[in-house]
């Protein structure tokens, strides 16, 4: 297994990472780092509520109760 192919899930990731550190000072001059840790905390929890309610994923855990008991 080739290292790239090892690593092709994460390299949107990869790229996006030195915008967000750069993003992230760029915020932190503005509005403070205290306040910018706060606003994220909020942002991802809000996040997590929005994807949590409008998606599927809860239901992740019934789904592969049952595709194992449907193998069994």
């Amino acid at each position: 297994m080739c290292l790239s192919n090892a690593l092709a899930p994460f390299k949107i990731g990869l790229a996006i990472s030195p915008l967000g550190a750069l993003s992230a000072g760029f915020l932190a001059a503005l509005v403070g780092v205290r306040n910018l840790i706060l606003y994220c905390a909020i942002a991802g929890i809000i996040i997590t509520i929005i994807i949590w309610r409008f998606t599927s994923v809860r239901y992740n855990r019934y789904q592969e109760k049952n595709e194992i008991e449907i193998i069994s």
